[in-house]
């Protein structure tokens, strides 16, 4: 609607769409029951057992075809703990977004990567000493950029809640 209004006000032409037949990252091997695949393949580095079905379904249906990059990220540094209790999001995750998707922020990785701090804000606050260390990690960040990006990231997530 905005770029159809776009066009018209500004008296525009647009040639044929260039994306329809281009697949979203992700979505080229994916199908419904892909979890299961995820839940079957990854070896849980940190304790003896199967994947959290949670886990495994919250992979799937956010990283696609793309969750096995996850879970192997997550098996080979032993990354596959929860960044909190109660939510399916794994350390894996902070890392597989440092290094393919440019996530350079512990607040983008929280609020636009997971959607964390939208769903629980106090649970965003309590991650947020662990992606700081895993993006200090994979950013080869100094102890300054550190305590800058948990200042950031602290008053950023303080916004999501509500105040009565």
């Amino acid at each position: 609607d905005a770029v159809d209004t776009a066009m018209r006000v500004g008296g525009l032409q647009a040639g044929p769409c260039k994306t329809t037949d281009l697949p979203v990252i992700g979505a080229v091997n994916w199908h419904r029951a892909a979890f299961t695949e995820v839940a079957q393949n990854y070896v849980v580095p940190h304790r003896p057992g199967a994947i959290d079905t949670r886990v495994a379904r919250h992979l799937s249906y956010s990283y696609g075809d793309h969750a096995q990059l996850i879970t192997k990220i997550a098996e080979d540094g032993n990354l596959g703990r929860r960044l909190v209790r109660g939510h399916p999001m794994i350390e894996a995750e902070v890392v597989y977004a440092c290094h393919n998707e440019y996530c350079c922020k512990a607040a983008d990785f929280l609020a636009r990567r997971t959607r964390l701090a939208f769903l629980d804000a106090d649970a965003a606050l309590e991650a947020l000493p662990r992606v700081v260390e895993l993006m200090a990690q994979a950013h080869n960040w100094s102890w300054w950029q550190r305590q800058k990006e948990t200042r950031e990231a602290t008053e950023f997530l303080k916004s999501f809640k509500c105040t009565s």
